[in-house]
């Protein structure tokens, strides 16, 4: 606390004497008797005082803060294009001016009017001068293209998180209507499958009887305009309705097949004579080792006349 003490007063003292000389500075100019209206520093650089005058503030080139009028003046004879200064003693604001021109009347101020002509700028730094203006407009005119583009994708970006939501939207309700079109057609399925299994079950019942097939297409061969010769293979087998061609005792083997599969299987094998088709028994083919000369009726064979029978003959004979 001791210390705070001592440093407030100390810069209070150190405030107060800037402000002090820069009074003396300010007065020595205006409040001298007469006051001056001109000075010409060692290196040579003039000026023009104007008391409590401060410069056009419409040609403003830069502002800065010093600590005397010198200073101020000075400033000015650095600064490429400038005409005048002026410099207020109570803050010690000092303005550098493009026109020589005295602005507004300001109690405290010296207006400095530059009169020494203005030092020719070095060519080579007045073109590097020229190249940095304008690259530096290039570069602030990049800015503006860069940030328009930037706007551009800020815009972009925001119509395509837009568009995400409307997507996920519209996903969202796509997975909806599938998953509802899929549960029904699960069901049409299951509801299908019981239908063919019912029609499979249905065509099944209503299937026709191999057996009872065979039966049928034997017993036109004995009807109207029935096959009475069949060729099989190198054989043509002549039928013999309600007849026996061989006396049963030369069976040798049975199958339950069509006529023209009997008669096929009669041709391949060497053994088979003759054959009896009875379409009453579930083994319908007979095939016999040997063959008569003169085909019987069934009754004097001592076979069941209620079975009905075809005994087919080979021609050539085996």
């Amino acid at each position: 606390m001791k210390n705070q003490f001592i440093i407030i007063p100390f810069a209070l003292v150190t405030l107060t004497s800037a402000q002090s000389e820069a009074r003396k500075d300010y007065a020595a100019i205006c409040r001298a008797d007469p006051p001056k209206t001109a000075k010409t520093f060692d290196n040579g650089y003039e000026v023009e005082y104007v008391c409590d005058s401060a410069g056009d503030s419409e040609t403003l080139i830069s502002s800065s803060t010093v600590s005397s009028s010198d200073e101020c003046a000075q400033s000015c004879k650095s600064i490429k294009g400038c005409k005048a200064s002026d410099w207020f003693y109570n803050t010690g604001l000092c303005n550098t001016y493009s026109s020589a021109s005295v602005g507004d009347v300001v109690t405290g101020s010296v207006f400095m009017k530059r009169l020494s002509p203005e030092e020719p700028v070095d060519d080579e730094a007045d073109e590097d001068a020229e190249k940095c203006k304008k690259k530096l407009q290039g570069c602030l005119a990049e800015k503006d293209d860069m940030k328009d583009d930037l706007d551009k994708c800020k815009k972009d970006l925001q119509s395509c998180l837009a568009g995400k939501d409307d997507l996920q939207d519209e996903l969202k309700m796509c997975q909806e209507a599938w998953e509802k079109e899929k549960k029904e057609c699960d069901t049409k399925k299951k509801d299908l499958e019981t239908k063919l299994a019912t029609c499979r079950k249905e065509v099944e019942a209503h299937k026709p009887d191999p057996v009872w097939e065979r039966r049928k297409a034997a017993m036109k061969i004995c009807g109207y305009g029935g096959r009475k010769t069949i060729t099989s293979g190198k054989y043509t087998y002549t039928a013999h309705c309600q007849r026996t061609v061989a006396p049963t005792s030369n069976f040798y083997r049975q199958a339950a097949l069509s006529v023209d599969d009997c008669l096929a299987e009669c041709s391949k094998d060497p053994k088979c004579k003759a054959i009896h088709y009875v379409i009453m028994n579930d083994a319908h083919c007979k095939f016999l080792g040997a063959a008569s000369d003169k085909p019987r009726p069934v009754a004097e064979e001592g076979d069941c006349p209620r079975s009905p029978m075809i005994g087919f003959l080979p021609s050539p004979r085996k």
